[in-house]
């Protein structure tokens, strides 16, 4: 079961499982290129289903990126530079009114220059979901929230479960990220300045598509967990109450009849 989550040669199966020694220091990386080659060549059937879109905001020379899913297939990459935050806010909106898409349908990187544009587009009616990559993960063996959207996506793409747009810039970033684990044994990603002084950009256009394959639900089970949570209405927690009230046995020496 742990193998079919996270893939035997997760480091989290490889300790867990195999008892194996699992360095940090290594060159493992998230995605390899023979996973990525795998789903690039042998893609799965197409299939429609829940479209979710995830804006990767950024400030200064990195790229503002959009990215759409539609059922297995992402079919929509959008990636542009702009300083002038009110321009990027015109875009996704432009973006989201061209694929008629709704706010429940979108999420964004809430971090750093993200929360003042998530405010903006909340302002101009569009209350999207808010992600925050240094949030505590739905699955505790992940060290944040962007680890382990990485970690489920990438597990989407070993398993050919997902297609991917033709963008060689793209292909580059997911395959350069690296694995760490923390000293607590949680399973983390490269850090972004770590990766700048590896010479390398900040791997905005993956962040995006990842973020739309791991958010939303529609790729096989374990990505439900993204999907924003229905709240219950008084009325149905008032029934559960009372029907938990009626199933639940008295304690020994209590009546009904009070």
């Amino acid at each position: 079961e742990q193998i079919e989550i996270y893939g035997e040669g997760s480091p989290l199966v490889r300790s867990m499982i195999y008892g194996e020694f699992v360095d940090d220091a290594g060159e493992g990386l998230v995605i390899s290129l023979r996973d990525l080659e795998g789903c690039l060549l042998n893609p799965p059937e197409r299939e429609d289903g829940v479209r979710t879109a995830f804006v990767d905001f950024a400030a200064g020379g990195d790229e503002c990126v959009f990215a759409l899913r539609a059922g297995n297939k992402v079919t929509e990459l959008a990636c542009w530079r702009e300083r002038d935050t009110n321009v990027t806010i015109g875009k996704v909106i432009n973006l989201m009114d061209r694929h008629g898409l709704t706010g429940e349908e979108i999420y964004a990187d809430e971090g750093g220059l993200g929360l003042p544009l998530c405010d903006a587009l909340a302002e101009a009616g569009h209350d999207v979901h808010r992600v925050n990559f240094g949030a505590k993960a739905y699955d505790d063996r992940y060290q944040n929230r962007g680890a382990e959207m990485w970690h489920s996506a990438a597990r989407a793409i070993q398993k050919k479960e997902v297609i991917l747009p033709d963008d060689p810039t793209l292909h580059q970033q997911m395959v350069t990220r690296r694995v760490e684990v923390t000293r607590t044994g949680k399973l983390g990603v490269e850090p972004k300045d770590r990766m700048r002084a590896r010479g390398l950009d900040s791997p905005d256009r993956a962040d995006a598509v990842l973020g739309c394959i791991a958010c939303g639900g529609g790729i096989g089970t374990m990505w439900e967990q993204y999907r924003q949570v229905t709240r219950p209405s008084m009325d149905d927690l008032y029934e559960q109450a009372a029907s938990d009230y009626e199933n639940d046995a008295l304690p020994a020496g209590m009546s009904a009849g009070g």
